[in-house]
């Protein structure tokens, strides 16, 4: 049987898969370009990503990679029906490792059934990966311990991001401002960068209880009767 070939899966199961699999030095190696310790794992694994479903070579070289990361789902039976109780186990467990194994199975084969399968391994990936976000202690509070005095250089601001009523300037004193419709806050760095983590744990947790409420999933967390008999 012939598989599905990279640039036909996905972006965003690619994207998963390889945040799961390689570590950001294996992704940058696969890209050839230099490790930068500075630059995170989901924009190094983003890019690569992009490269692949462009580059016939990129894509050899991440296929090559992700069976080697999943080599042992060369022993998972070719069925769905009997990849369903392991994705189950892997679940109960909440082995991400062995989930994206799953995934990775699944993606690999082409048919309207796999791909069904393919969309509750990715939810169950996306879960479990919000469990353990969940499980994981918040950081305390880091406000801003330091003084932002407002100087003459502060008129001269330079614009880091923009979106849809809102945008994040930088001016030079050395404070960052987030302006939200006619509200303005400043920030240094350490207290933005608490503010994300804060948001991000925030829309993890809905997206968590959303996650929970799909019937799919629902199936997979609680056994049917009938496998319990």
């Amino acid at each position: 049987m012939t598989l599905r070939p990279v640039p036909e899966i996905a972006e965003g199961t690619l994207r998963r898969l390889v945040c799961v699999a390689l570590t950001p030095r294996a992704m940058c190696a696969l890209l050839d370009e230099p490790y930068e310790p500075a630059v995170r794992a989901p924009a190094i694994a983003e890019r690569l990503v992009r490269t692949a479903r462009r580059d016939p070579a990129a894509a050899e070289r991440l296929e090559g990679a992700l069976d080697r990361a999943f080599a042992h789902t060369g022993d998972f039976p070719r069925a769905i029906a009997w990849l369903c109780p392991l994705l189950r186990i892997a679940m109960t467990t909440g082995d991400g490792a062995r989930i994206a194994a799953v995934l990775w199975c699944a993606a690999r084969h082409p048919g309207v059934a796999w791909r069904c399968f393919e969309r509750r391994a990715e939810g169950a990936l996306e879960l479990a990966a919000l469990q353990r976000l969940a499980r994981t202690p918040s950081h305390p509070p880091n406000p801003v311990t330091r003084t932002l005095s407002m100087t003459d250089d502060c008129t001269e601001r330079e614009t880091l991001a923009r979106a849809a009523h809102m945008r994040v300037d930088r001016c030079g004193c050395g404070a960052l401002h987030l302006a939200v419709a006619h509200v303005t806050l400043r920030f240094d760095e350490d207290a933005l960068t608490c503010l994300y983590e804060t948001l991000g744990e925030a829309l993890g947790s809905l997206a968590l209880r959303r996650l929970r409420e799909r019937p799919a999933l629902r199936l997979l967390e609680e056994p049917s009767q009938s496998a319990a008999k």
